[in-house]
Parts: C-alpha cells; sequence; structure tokens
C-alpha cells in the first residue's frame, strides 16, 4: 500500500523533468517532496534512510553479559572493539564458569534440519531443568532457520510425553516469569529473536554436511544483505552462558582434491 500510494503521486506531482533556476518556488518545492518520495521508497529498510538524516550514536559501554566472553567475539567482529566490557570476575572464576561452551555434535544436515543437535538440545534442556524451579536460570534456543526450531520444538513435546519430569518443568518454564517480565523457555530462529534475553541460550548452528558427506555454504538468511545483523543480535542474548552447538568443527578445511 505504502509504496503503491507513494508512485500514485510521483504520477500526480512530477513529469519526470527537473525545474529550471526560474521555476516557481512552489514547482520547486513540489519537486523535492516528490524526490524524497522517491528516496523513501527505492530505500531497502527504514534504518538505512534513517541514517541518511539523522546522527548516529554508538553505545561505548556494555553491562548487559555477566561475562565479557559473551560479548567479545561480536565486539570485535561488527564494533571495531571499542566496545568498554568491565571485568566483573577473577581469571579463575571464569574457567570455573565457562560462560561459552562450544559442542561438537557431528549431525547430518539433511531437509534444512539437524535432528542430532535437536536431540542435544533437549538433552540439555532435561538437564538444566532437573534443579529445582527455584535455581534454574531462564534459557532461550536459537536456530539458523525456522524448520530446525520447528523441530526442536516437537522433540521437546515428544519428550514431554515420555518424561513426567521433563513434561512439569516444561510447563512452568512456559509460564515463566521473573519480576513481573516474561521469562519463558523459547526456540527461536535467528531472524525474530531481536529483543529476547536469557541467562542462557542454546545455540543451534543447525548446518553440517548432508548424507553424501558434502558441506554445502549456503547459510539461509546469514548469507543474504544485512545477514551480519542478524548474527550480531543471535550470539548476544545470553547473560551468563551461551553454548553452541556445531555440526562442522571449526578448524576443519576443505581437503584439496590431488
Amino acid at each position: 500500500f505504502f509504496s503503491s500510494r507513494i508512485e500514485s503521486d510521483e504520477a500526480e506531482l512530477f513529469d519526470g523533468e527537473t525545474p529550471t533556476e526560474d521555476a516557481e518556488p512552489e514547482e520547486q518545492e513540489q519537486f523535492e517532496d516528490t524526490w524524497n518520495r522517491r528516496e523513501i521508497k527505492d530505500c531497502p529498510d527504514l534504518l538505512q534512510l534513517a541514517r541518511s538524516v539523522l546522527p548516529t550514536t554508538t553505545l561505548q559501554i556494555h553491562y548487559r553479559s555477566a561475562y565479557r566472553e559473551l560479548i567479545g567475539y561480536s565486539n570485535a567482529s561488527f564494533y571495531g572493539n571499542r566496545l568498554s566490557v568491565p571485568v566483573r570476575h577473577p581469571a579463575a572464576r571464569i574457567l570455573q564458569a565457562r560462560p561459552l561452551e562450544l559442542i561438537r555434535v557431528d549431525g547430518l544436515y539433511q531437509e534444512q534440519t539437524n535432528p542430532q543437535e535437536a536431540e542435544r538440545v533437549v538433552d540439555y534442556l532435561a538437564e538444566l531443568w532437573r534443579a529445582p524451579v527455584e535455581q534454574r536460570p531462564s534459557v532461550g534456543v536459537v536456530t539458523f532457520n525456522r524448520k530446525q526450531a520447528d523441530l526442536i520444538e516437537e522433540r521437546m513435546e515428544e519428550r514431554a510425553t515420555l518424561d513426567d519430569g521433563f513434561r512439569m518443568a516444561f510447563a512452568e518454564e512456559r509460564e515463566r516469569r521473573d519480576g513481573g517480565e516474561d521469562m519463558a523457555v523459547f526456540v527461536k530462529n535467528v531472524e525474530n529473536v531481536q529483543g529476547d534475553e536469557r541467562d542462557i541460550i542454546v545455540f543451534s548452528s543447525t548446518f553440517g554436511r548432508n548424507g553424501q558427506g558434502t558441506f554445502r555454504r549456503n547459510f539461509g538468511v546469514l548469507g543474504q544483505t544485512g545477514g551480519e545483523r542478524r548474527l550480531n543480535v543471535a550470539v548476544t542474548r545470553d547473560h551468563e552462558k551461551g553454548r553452541k552447538l556445531v555440526s562442522r568443527h571449526l578448524t576443519e578445511k576443505k581437503k584439496r582434491r590431488i
């Protein structure tokens, strides 16, 4: 609607010719108004449009993460290490807490899902929820695509039918509120996790080798324009701990055929 309305107005206001220097003020104003409308219509998103006319202010101090390791990747990759992150814990405490964990699953990527990673996510939630409700950290799960998120939710429902303890904890965590704030467990993909924060985030990277042993470098929305912003949002949702499940080792290199 917005775009069609602008195009309609352009047709009425502007015939494609630039006003001359001696044009009437009304004609010049009409031209500038139409030009501004065209800029709005052609702009890919409102954020980029705002950047063209508004000053940019960057936050300089990061206070949300309990451990600087949780924001370290984003600080280096997206903010040029400009964020000042307070040191809150001694090195010994960090080694004990292990705020970041990388878990190798070696799952197969099939039909845009990774069943082995989905099972591992549910196993971790079951382990986490064995603690009394008052001792449990809030938790969320982030995936690289919607199909993996749907699969994890299916596996959680299946586990709930087989495990009474898991079913009770799952029901409690679905309704969780801390200080009046919604802290329910969630399973979301990178496209719709903006604004959500939890104590622990379990990240299912989803992608891996297929049944033929081939790893295809197609990362869905992360490979599209703005994908880096989605990734930045996704990996900074945790307050205290981040667990990253991967099915392709970070140091694994493509073998060359001789």
